[in-house]
C-alpha cells in the first residue's frame, strides 16, 4: 500500500512539474510512468486471479524431541506472466486461540509453474496449532505497485508430546486381572488379550480363530489354543479440566499433554492394558479409548490433541460407573489440567508449578 501511494505521488509530481515549467522531460517522464503504472496494474489484476496456494490439511511433527517443524506448501501460477516477488503473511494460533508471531514468507513464481515451497515453524509447546495463509501480496516487476490476494489455505499442525517412562510397580492383582464384562468381545478381537494355556485337539464349538495353523499342518490334525479368561483392562486413566476457573496457559496445557502421554505410555511399557477416558462436550458422554498396543496409543494421542477438555457436571468416577455398570477395574487414575494426579479419588501428586521431574521421580504402585 505504501509503494502504491509513493508511485501515485511521483506521478502527480511529474505532472505538476510538466505543467508548471512546461518541461518536455517532465512530461515524457510522466507519460512513461503513467503507461508503466497502467501496464503493471493490469498485469497485477490478471496475475492475482491465477495464483493458488495450498497447504496439507494436517502437518505432523514426526520428531517428538525436535520443536523445529519443517512443512511444505504448494504455490501455483496458472498465468502467462511470472510473479517476481510475493509476500505471505501467516496467522498462527494455539489451541486457545492465542496468536503466535511468525515471520513473513517471501517467494517468487515462474509463469505456468507449480512450486513446492518449504517453511519452518519453531514451537516450544505440545498440542494442536492452526496455521493459515492469512494474506498474500503480489508485487509488480518494479516493486512500485502491489495488490493483496485472498488466500484460504490452512492446516492443523500437531506437535505430539514426547513421553517419558514413569517407574511403576505392578501388583499380582494387575498381572492376573481378568475381564468380567460381557461386552469385552466388542472392544477387542483376537486371542492376543487372553491368558493362553495349552494346545489341544479341535472340538465342536471351537472358533476358527483359535486354530493353531502351523502346528495343525505339522501334525496333520486340527489343534487349537486353549484360552483362559480375557486379561481385561485393569487400569482407568481419566482426563479432565482442572477445577481452577483460570484457563490453562499454553505451557501448563503442554505439560498436561506430556503427563497424559507419559502415563499411558508407561502403563503400556509395563504391559498393562488400560482405558483412557474423558468427557466429550459435543457428544455429552464419556469417550473411552482402549489401549493395548502402540497403535492404540498413537490413536489416543491424535484424538486427545483434537479434544477440548471440559469439566463434567458429574463426578467422572460416578459417570463411568453409570455408563458402564458391568465393567470392573483394579485401580483408577485421574489427571487434570491443573497437573494434579489422583488415584482412586485420593490426591496422589500435585505437579502444578513443577517440571516433569516431579512425576519422573515418583513410583506408581498399581
Amino acid at each position: 500500500m505504501v509503494f502504491n501511494l509513493i508511485t501515485f505521488l511521483l506521478l502527480l509530481l511529474c505532472l505538476y512539474l510538466a505543467i508548471l515549467y512546461q518541461s518536455t522531460a517532465a512530461c515524457a517522464l510522466f507519460l512513461f510512468l503513467f503507461i508503466d503504472w497502467i501496464l503493471e496494474l493490469m498485469i497485477l489484476l490478471y496475475s492475482r486471479r491465477h495464483l493458488k496456494i495450498e497447504l496439507p490439511d494436517i502437518i505432523i511433527n514426526d520428531n517428538e524431541a525436535n520443536k523445529l517443524l519443517e512443512f511444505h506448501l504448494q504455490a501455483q501460477n496458472t498465468g502467462i506472466f511470472p510473479m517476481p516477488y510475493l509476500r505471505l503473511k501467516w496467522h498462527f494460533t494455539d489451541a486457545f486461540q492465542n496468536k503466535i508471531s511468525l515471520p513473513d514468507y517471501y517467494f517468487s513464481l515462474n509463469a505456468k509453474k507449480t512450486s513446492v515451497l518449504s517453511g519452518t515453524i519453531s514451537n516450544d509447546y505440545y498440542g494442536k496449532f492452526h496455521l493459515q495463509a492469512n494474506k498474500v501480496r503480489i508485487y509488480s516487476f518494479t516493486h512500485l505497485l502491489s495488490l493483496p490476494v485472498a488466500c484460504k489455505a490452512k492446516a492443523d499442525i500437531l506437535f505430539y508430546p514426547s513421553p517419558f517412562v514413569i517407574p511403576i510397580q505392578l501388583s499380582e492383582g494387575i498381572r492376573f486381572f481378568s475381564a468380567e464384562c460381557d461386552g469385552f468381545e466388542e472392544i477387542i478381537s483376537g486371542t492376543g488379550s487372553y491368558h493362553t494355556s495349552d494346545i489341544r485337539e479341535f472340538l465342536p464349538g471351537d472358533k476358527l480363530r483359535q486354530i493353531h495353523w502351523k502346528l495343525s499342518a505339522r501334525t496333520d490334525q486340527l489343534l487349537v489354543k486353549e484360552t483362559g479368561r480375557p486379561k481385561g483392562f485393569p487400569v482407568l486413566l481419566f482426563l479432565e479440566k482442572g477445577k481452577s476457573d483460570k484457563k490453562a496457559s499454553p505451557s501448563q496445557y503442554s505439560t498436561f499433554l506430556q503427563y497424559a502421554a507419559s502415563l499411558s505410555y508407561s502403563f503400556l511399557y509395563y504391559g498393562c492394558n488400560h482405558f483412557v477416558v474423558w468427557y466429550n462436550e459435543k457428544e455429552h458422554a464419556l469417550l473411552r479409548i482402549p489401549i493395548q498396543n502402540e497403535e492404540d496409543y498413537l490413536s489416543f494421542l491424535h484424538q486427545l490433541l483434537y479434544e477440548t477438555l471440559t469439566a463434567s457436571k458429574e463426578n467422572l468416577y460416578s459417570l463411568y460407573s453409570h455408563t458402564y455398570p458391568c465393567d470392573t477395574y483394579f485401580t483408577a487414575f485421574l489427571l487434570n489440567t491443573d497437573l494434579q494426579i489422583y488415584q482412586n479419588q485420593q490426591l496422589l501428586l500435585d505437579c502444578s508449578g513443577n517440571t516433569s521431574e516431579a512425576l519422573k521421580n515418583n513410583t506408581l504402585i498399581l
